[in-house]
Parts: C-alpha cells; sequence; structure tokens
C-alpha cells in the first residue's frame, strides 16, 4: 500500500508541537527544554496490530521493534531525524481508556498519551515546573545511570550503549540489555560476551555478581546479593552480610527467576521459570521449582530436531 505524502496524524503533531514551543517560551523555557524525543500512542487490546499498519501507511515511519512486557505491548515506529512513536497496548489498569483525543476520531480507541522531550537542565526545568504547581513522583531528581538508561528511546542505540558501559564496566561487548534494567552499583557486576537480558532484570550488586558468556536472563529476573539479619533488633540496626552471586557459561533462567545470595549456577543449565534457587545448581542440568531443586540431566536427545511439535 502506497504511503499518502499528507499525514493527518502528524498535522495534528505538527500543530500541538507548535503549541507546546509557544508556551515554552511563555515560561522561558526556551534553550532548557530540548526537541521532542518520543510521542505514545495509547490503543485498546485487540487494536494494536491494525493501528500500528494504519501508522505506518499514513506517517511514513518504518517499524523499528517490538516487545512485550509485564505491562503490555509496544510497537516502535522510527524515522530518521524525527521523534519515534511508541503504539502501546496496555494490558490492564490503563487510565486512557474512554478518553478521545485527535486520533480518537479517525481511529477508535486509540488516543496520543504522553509527548516526551528531551531536557538540557533538568533542575531549572524541575524548578520552573514546580513554580506553576506542576507534582512529580520523586522529591529529588534521579541521576542514577540505569534511571537514565530506562529513559532512552528504543531508537537511542548508541545513547543506551554509552550508558550501560558507563554503567557496568565489567560489560563485555555484544550483551544486550533490554529496560527497565536495574542495579544498586553496577560496578560489581561482571557480564560475559554474548549474554541477554530481558525486560526488568534486577542485580542487586551489594557483593560480586558474575554472569557467564551467551547467558539467556528472563523477562523479571533478581539476582539479590544482600542478606539481612534474622533478628528483628539487628535487621533494625541496619546490620547487612552480602554473599557473591555466579552464573557460568550458557545459563537460561526463564522469567521470573530468583537467585538468592551466595549461589552458584553451573555452565549449560537451565532453571524453570518462577524458580527461586536458594542452593547451588551443577552443569548441564534442568532445575526448577520453589526451593529449585535439579529435575535431570541435559542430554543430545533435548536438542530441538529431536522435537516433533
Amino acid at each position: 500500500m502506497a504511503r499518502s505524502k499528507t499525514s493527518p496524524p502528524a498535522d495534528a503533531l505538527r500543530r500541538r508541537a507548535e503549541d507546546i514551543l509557544k508556551e515554552r517560551r511563555k515560561l522561558k523555557l526556551e534553550g532548557v527544554v530540548g526537541d521532542l524525543e518520543c510521542v505514545v500512542v495509547n490503543v485498546e487490546p485487540g487494536s494494536l496490530d491494525e493501528v500500528t499498519a494504519w501508522l505506518l501507511c499514513a506517517t511514513g515511519y518504518d517499524l523499528a521493534l517490538s516487545f512485550e512486557d509485564r505491562r503490555g505491548q509496544t510497537c516502535v515506529l522510527a524515522l530518521d531525524g524525527s521523534a519515534d512513536l511508541l503504539v502501546r497496548c496496555r494490558q490492564a489498569d490503563n487510565p486512557f481508556l474512554g478518553l478521545d483525543g485527535p486520533l480518537s476520531r479517525r481511529r477508535p480507541n486509540t488516543r496520543l498519551e504522553t509527548y516526551v522531550f528531551g531536557v538540557t537542565d533538568l533542575e531549572r526545568f524541575v524548578r520552573t515546573q514546580r513554580r506553576r504547581g506542576v507534582e512529580f513522583l520523586l522529591d529529588e531528581t534521579a541521576r542514577h545511570d540505569s534511571f537514565l538508561f530506562n529513559q532512552t528511546r528504543p531508537s537511542q542505540k548508541e545513547k543506551r550503549a554509552e550508558l550501560l558501559h558507563k554503567l557496568l564496566p565489567g560489560m563485555a561487548e555484544d550483551v544486550v540489555i533490554l529496560p527497565h534494567f536495574y542495579t544498586d552499583y553496577g560496578y560489581n557486576c561482571v557480564i560475559g560476551a554474548g549474554s541477554y537480558l530481558n525486560h526488568g532484570a534486577y542485580l542487586m550488586d551489594c557483593a560480586k555478581i558474575t554472569i557467564g558468556q551467551h547467558c539467556f536472563i528472563g523477562p523479571g529476573c533478581g539476582m539479590y546479593t544482600a542478606i539481612h539479619p534474622i533478628l528483628p533488633q539487628e535487621r533494625n540496626s541496619g546490620m547487612e552480610l552480602c554473599k557473591p552471586i555466579t552464573l557460568g557459561d550458557n545459563v537460561w533462567l526463564g522469567g521470573d527467576v530468583t537467585i538468592l545470595p551466595g549461589v552458584t549456577i553451573g555452565s549449560n543449565t537451565v532453571i524453570g521459570a518462577g524458580s527461586v534457587v536458594v542452593k547451588d545448581i551443577p552443569s548441564g542440568v534442568v532445575a526448577v521449582g520453589n526451593p529449585c531443586k535439579v529435575v535431570r540431566s541435559i542430554t543430545e536427545e533435548d536438542s530441538i530436531y529431536f522435537h516433533k511439535d
């Protein structure tokens, strides 16, 4: 299908952007707030594919990537020199249901949710907005590198790589980490080449966390090195211990796996989704459960070529 030269959605965005620029000059925020980085389009369940296809035809954008996390599904549309379009379908608790907007009149169940702009002077921006009565989710400006990484656009690959290497100096090349990603320090993490960390990973690196080469870390996985005292009076005093966590090469953790302090998982092992690993797991096995236990060894019959279905 040929793409149209004129775009009603793009015209609506352009008019809205002009209004925002006028408001920015009025508030003396010119030079503080940067370019439009991203536009989030909210769609209702069942409409994601249809709306994405319509926007691709109507705007001249290309589909850059798509992903799914706990909150919903997202398609990222990109065009060189322009802000990204994120078409977002929330799974639940969608506060935008029933709201109309410029897109709603042309495409039912679709609305503009958020405009995301870059900021060159965050403190000045926050002060100005607070004088206007704007409330923020955080009392203080968040500047942790993991926070900055989580705010990048999906198409900002170079920026993401720069932030990750700053946050994780022990990260090898060819590592993929998807936001949101969290770590306490970063410098206590060692991640081997070719490893992949899916959305929502949390590395509590009070002690060293070592992830080998070519490891697959499923969404929502947590590795916790901190140990709080069992006795409440000791716990309330702030006492704390920590023990390292080690994953060998070619380890696959299913979604929502929890690894507790001091655990070592051997190379070539698979941990089933939702498992809680409280003790060491040897190499070359499948283990699952809470607490996680070895189910069987991995053999050549586990090859995907043996699967008929």
